[in-house]
């Protein structure tokens, strides 16, 4: 799967992450981000991290899908007493 990482590359433009017993290496990929294609098993790893995310939709796992609305609206809060306590 293609991510794009949203972790400041180092000076040589790049970022390197570790995982699956090997470093991945993001590149630029010159629309100022940072990409590379990993196996889908570290993906997800990954897109849990906040730092990554798919470079398309067809990138996209259905793991990485947002949550659905609720449908449930929920309870007003409840005003605060206008009586006084004796």
């Amino acid at each position: 799967m293609k991510l794009i990482c949203s972790i400041k590359p180092r000076a040589d433009g790049t970022v390197l992450v570790q995982g699956d017993g090997k470093t991945w290496t993001f590149n630029p990929t010159g629309e100022g981000e940072t990409a590379a294609d990993v196996p889908d098993a570290l993906a997800e790893k990954l897109l849990t991290t906040g730092n990554f995310y798919p470079a398309g939709k067809a990138d996209a796992a259905p793991t990485a899908k947002p949550p659905a609305a609720s449908k449930t609206a929920s309870a007003p809060a409840a005003k605060p007493s206008a009586h006084k306590a004796a």
